[in-house]
């Protein structure tokens, strides 16, 4: 953790209400479209490709500037980069909701994302400059217990709303909560940087999303296209792509920069495990549940709200072990 121009110990009592709302509604944003794609789908008259690119747009550029965003919070402050993330968030949402076209509502995806990005990093960075190490814990064992609720919870909400209101309230109803978490962020959160903040490593960003898209616009894309040539071309040149950032990273590395990632990290045995641990599951959860809500409406016939209710127990577990992890490794040991 990087110094930092605040040593506060007080904090505001709604200080985590409004960071863990922007958590929530950042985390459920990935998994509320699940059940709405047959219903946009159906309304906006969108091919395939473009219902998975209402998942994948928000997700790509949530995760391509997710570090830059860290160190743009170190450098700006953090509740003042935190309030841009959520008051971007807030507009993309409205976009969402009023978008006339895919088109439309894909480039509002991206944005969201965008936003989500911003605000993300700055929750975690906040908590360890605000709370002592004894309360750091607790407020990360609440934080896990947000992130599960709203990643299960995504998919009940999202039908309910649909049931009653239609899909495009799916987005709506995020423009209240971020008005309100940009308005109590003013007062709630002390102003916190880091007087030692390093530049930002832009050549590794541009690389990194390249290699990205190299990946993901092939497989989004492929199947639909009837798998063309530039598919197979795309999915290769993303290895020369990955190369290239690596070579970026270890060049910046050794000249005493500030990478985009600090690939000593990855010679550290846990951080590997861990890192592998993480990627598996967000390689498989968010998957299962596109496919099972699709699988439940089209192949079932089940409603959104109906479809959404089968996850309710999951969301159940999600609360119960995101309280009940933090203590097994005192029990049993970290291994």
């Amino acid at each position: 953790m990087a110094a930092t121009t605040t040593t506060a110990r007080r904090h505001h009592p709604l200080l985590l209400a409004v960071l863990f709302s922007a958590s929530f509604i950042a985390i459920l944003d990935v998994f509320i479209v699940n059940v709405a794609n047959p219903a946009i789908e159906a309304d906006l008259h969108a091919p395939a490709s473009f219902v998975q690119w209402i998942v994948a747009g928000y997700v790509l550029s949530y995760a391509v500037l997710l570090i830059t965003a860290g160190r743009i919070g170190d450098a700006v402050g953090r509740r003042r980069t935190f309030r841009a993330g959520v008051a971007l968030f807030t507009l993309a949402s409205a976009g969402c909701g009023l978008a006339p076209t895919p088109t439309a509502l894909v480039a509002a995806r991206v944005i969201q994302g965008v936003g989500a990005a911003l605000m993300q990093p700055q929750v975690l960075s906040i908590i360890q400059v605000v709370f002592p190490p004894a309360e750091r814990a607790r407020c990360f064992a609440i934080m896990g217990a947000v992130i599960g609720v709203a990643s299960v919870a995504g998919q009940i909400v999202g039908g309910a709303l649909i049931a009653l209101a239609g899909w495009r309230w799916i987005f709506l109803v995020n423009v209240p909560v971020g008005v309100a978490a940009v308005l109590l962020a003013g007062v709630a959160i002390p102003e916190s940087r880091a007087p030692d903040a390093r530049r930002i490593d832009v050549a590794g960003v541009a690389l990194g999303t390249v290699t990205l898209l190299l990946v993901v616009v092939p497989g989004v894309e492929g199947r639909d296209a009837g798998w063309p040539w530039w598919v197979f071309a795309a999915l290769a040149a993303a290895v020369p792509a990955a190369a290239a950032w690596l070579a970026h990273e270890r060049r910046l590395t050794a000249r005493g920069g500030a990478p985009l990632v600090d690939l000593a990290l990855f010679r550290v045995r846990s951080f590997r495990l861990g890192l592998g641990v993480v990627g598996l599951i967000w390689s498989v959860v968010p998957l299962n549940f596109v496919a099972l809500a699709q699988y439940l409406q089209a192949g079932h016939g089940l409603t959104a709200l109906e479809s959404g209710l089968v996850l309710t127990p999951m969301a159940l577990m999600f609360v119960t072990a995101s309280f009940v992890a933090p203590r097994l490794p005192r029990a049993l040991g970290r291994g």
